[in-house]
């Protein structure tokens, strides 16, 4: 192993990955009638991750150790930060999505006796950038729908800042393009 450091940044392709360098895509369901919202998450996704899973574990007692074996994979919610513009239109959108899943007076969804899950879910996904703006990296959330719309603190001593509110969505799984940009952008649900 060298201990040198122009070896070292000559085996770091592009100076590494960046994290300010990444964008979200995502359409709102069309039943929610947002189409003008998703053009604005490029630019006011402050925040995101890559999306995590986790490889359960199965233990089985054999005479007083345990054997492990690899069990079912669980899919992490998945957390944005979003600008929230004068106009609330990212704010307004997530909420209505929220509303049209479940009706916050009458406790049903906006669908009726018709509802599927097909007309709430959406496809959303996060695309690492490299530092020439190409997509090197893309996650493809499947099946996406909020869980939870953060509030948005109000105080009279929150100077020279703008507001912002968390989202977390569920979804049923995630796609990898492993490099492949061509596959993996997000598509209307």
């Amino acid at each position: 192993m060298s201990m040198r450091i122009d070896q070292f940044i000559a085996n770091l392709s592009e100076g590494g990955a960046r994290p300010n360098l990444f964008r979200v895509d995502g359409a709102f369901p069309s039943a929610v009638g947002e189409t003008g919202a998703s053009k604005l998450l490029q630019f006011h996704c402050k925040g995101a991750s890559l999306p995590a899973s986790t490889l359960g574990t199965i233990q089985l007692p054999f005479r007083g150790r345990y054997a492990k074996i690899a069990g079912d994979r669980v899919f992490d919610p998945w957390n944005i930060t979003i600008i929230n513009e004068a106009g609330f239109p990212l704010r307004n959108a997530f909420e209505k999505w929220s509303e049209y899943i479940n009706n916050n007076l009458t406790n049903v969804g906006s669908g009726g006796t018709g509802h599927k899950f097909s007309a709430y879910k959406a496809q959303w996904s996060v695309t690492q950038l490299g530092r020439n703006g190409n997509d090197m990296e893309t996650y493809l959330l499947h099946d996406c729908w909020p869980q939870t719309i953060a509030p948005i603190t109000l105080s009279f001593d929150s100077n020279n800042t703008i507001e912002e509110f968390d989202v977390t969505l569920e979804y049923q799984y995630f796609t990898h393009n492993y490099g492949s940009p061509s596959r993996g952008r997000a598509t209307g649900g």
